[in-house]
Parts: structure tokens; sequence; C-alpha cells
């Protein structure tokens, strides 16, 4: 597979705290659709299931709202950009421990990631949009200016030095700037990439 979607198995576990990871009917399920559209071959593959030796043969990473993350699993992440991996990782990935509590210092994968995540989603507001600010190679044709539909919950986020703010998440109707929509960071010889929002 080129695409390994990897659904964690603290995000399955956040019921067990009252609260809810969208991970798998949500974001899992509809990067597995458009990996489907882009005929792009793909493989789901659980954390527990993680080990340094199956990263090796990884090309391409997808943590598609992965809530959950503890520390081993982000330093055994972290290695393998570092060793030339690329890892996808959108919305709340990162934000919660694996008992289901916030991490108070922006997540395990701020560093990875080049995003300090700061809280829960603000809220919802119809007609919002990723404007681009610069190309990349991860957006393909979409270059400065283009607008693309984008989630209509963002999470209040820190970018840090050295990572690239990709897009912006911008609301059409009241012309307002939310925050950082998309984001790349370089880590060694890898790089990631996050999407401050959901994929369905």
């Amino acid at each position: 597979p080129y695409v390994t979607i990897m659904p964690t198995w603290s995000s399955q576990q956040l019921w067990r705290t009252k609260g809810k990871s969208w991970n798998w009917p949500m974001m899992s399920q509809g990067m597995g659709l458009a990996m489907l559209d882009g005929r792009v071959s793909f493989d789901i593959y659980p954390s527990t299931e993680m080990t340094e030796e199956w990263l090796k043969s990884q090309k391409v990473i997808a943590l598609c709202g992965a809530s959950g993350i503890t520390k081993s699993e982000a330093e055994m992440l972290t290695r393998w950009v570092e060793n030339g991996g690329g890892l996808f990782a959108t919305y709340d990935t990162g934000l919660y421990n694996e008992r289901g509590e916030m991490w108070e210092d922006g997540g395990p994968l701020r560093n990875l990631l080049g995003v300090a995540l700061k809280g829960e989603p603000l809220r919802s507001e119809p007609e919002s949009f990723y404007r681009i600010r610069e190309s990349h190679p991860a957006l393909g044709s979409y270059g400065p200016g283009s607008i693309v539909e984008g989630d209509t919950r963002v999470l209040p986020i820190e970018v840090l030095k050295g990572a690239r703010v990709l897009a912006e998440a911008w609301n059409l109707g009241t012309k307002e700037v939310r925050g950082p929509a998309i984001v790349a960071n370089n880590r060694g010889k890898g790089r990631t990439i996050f999407v401050n929002g959901s994929l369905e």
C-alpha cells in the first residue's frame, strides 16, 4: 500500500470518558473513500500493532482524527518521519492521551507536526472554506488564492517555528480568518502535513 490509515486504540476508547471519537466513522472511512476515488492503494493498520520494524516498510501514514495518542506512539512516529516517512494528520490527532485527558503542552506530536493543539474545537460556522496561501506538492493543482470547501469546525492551534501555513480557515460570509487550516513541516528526511479539520 502507498498509504496506511492508522486508527489509534486510544481514540476508540474515548467513550469511556464520555467523550466521542469520530476517528473511524467520520474520518478514517472518509480517507479510505478518498484513496479509492484517487485509485491510490491503501491499507488499515491499528496502532496496537505498530512496531519499529513495521514502520520501516511504510511510505505514508494517515492519522485521521486519531485524537488519542500515547507518548511512545508519538516517539516512534517521530523517529520514522526523521528517517524519511511521510505523515498525514487531521483535526484533533494527538489532542488527548490514552486516558482521554487533554494534553496541556500542545500534544506529543507538536514538534513533529509543527503545530501545538490549544484546546477543544471552536464553534461550528457555516460557509467555512480553506483559502490556499502558497503552493505545495501536497495540494496538487491548488495554488495561492484557491478556495476549497473546509470543515465548519477547526481547532485553536499555534504554528511552531519552521512549519509553513499552506492554507487558512476562512469564513466566506463574515470574511473572518479563523486560523491556520493546512500546515506543512519537515523533520529530518521526512515531512508532515496537518489539516485542521475532518475529512467527512
